[in-house]
């Protein structure tokens, strides 16, 4: 494989990936706690009118809704995926153009090699910090269950 083949099929393509992973993830957190924060905010106004059956109804949604935005950023660790998406994806740039340019440690008839051992170093760190999330999530699932 050439280094303009590594770069174009590899380092680009995690690129957009981790760029498209973490914007999603962003997306997510940020629509759910807007909601979570609407529906919480609105509980003590319905409150006031607790007397009518629409304003108990209501009350008894959003304070589900809450619960149930809440529980799923939390289930799904939105914000985490978002800082650590873009970490990687900031990461492989820096790495690409430090290479591109010849910047240290990219110098000389090694720099490809070093390339290689460093963008898949960062690519195995973030699958490894994936797996672990996942195995913490599923004690912590058999602790509560």
């Amino acid at each position: 494989m050439t280094p303009e083949e590594y770069l174009k099929d590899r380092v680009e393509d995690q690129i957009v990936w981790y760029d498209r992973k973490s914007g999603l993830n962003k997306m997510w957190f940020i629509i759910l706690q807007i909601t979570t924060l609407v529906a919480a905010a609105s509980v003590p106004v319905f409150a006031i009118f607790s007397s009518d059956m629409w304003a108990r109804v209501t009350v008894a949604i959003l304070g589900s809704a809450t619960a149930i935005t809440t529980g799923i950023v939390s289930l799904y660790q939105f914000r985490e995926h978002w800082i650590d998406y873009r970490t990687t994806a900031e990461s492989l740039k820096h790495e690409k153009y430090m290479y591109q340019t010849g910047t240290d440690p990219y110098v000389g008839d090694g720099a490809f090699s070093v390339l290689v051992e460093r963008v898949e170093a960062l690519v195995s760190q973030e699958n490894t910090a994936w797996q672990q999330r996942l195995k913490t999530q599923k004690k912590e699932g058999k602790k509560h269950g």
